[in-house]
């Protein structure tokens, strides 16, 4: 188990055990895999870390066999997140300005995601 602040996040070995890494069909199915790797993000913008375990649950979240109408530019909105927090985070300096800036906007952008993931039908 993996701590994160508050959070407490529990990785399974089983892919089963992991919600990105089922068939996400219907709207439903699509919203619990999204959140969950938002949650996982989340925690990486609150510890300024990423583990292995952290690139396995995202891996499942974006191999999702298939999505409801409406969920690909929700998803591209989710690996740009992802995407920009390991490519812009100064992991040598985590406690720089440079860090606060990006992960104040990556926050606001996992806001504005979990507000389409609200309306997807």
């Amino acid at each position: 188990m993996e701590k994160a602040g508050k959070i407490n996040i529990e990785f399974s070995n089983n892919p089963e055990d992991n919600p990105g890494s089922k068939d996400a069909g219907t709207a439903g199915e699509y919203r619990l895999a999204a959140l969950g790797s938002i949650g996982i993000l989340e925690s990486c913008l609150e510890q300024s870390a990423f583990t292995e375990k952290t690139r396995q649950q995202m891996n499942h979240f974006f191999g999702l066999s298939s999505e409801p109408a409406g969920a690909e530019s929700i998803t591209r909105r989710i690996a740009g997140v992802y995407m920009a927090f390991l490519g812009k985070t100064n992991f040598k300096n985590k406690d720089s300005d440079h860090n606060s800036r990006l992960f104040t906007q990556l926050k606001q952008e996992l806001g504005e995601i979990k507000a389409l993931l609200s309306k997807l039908v």
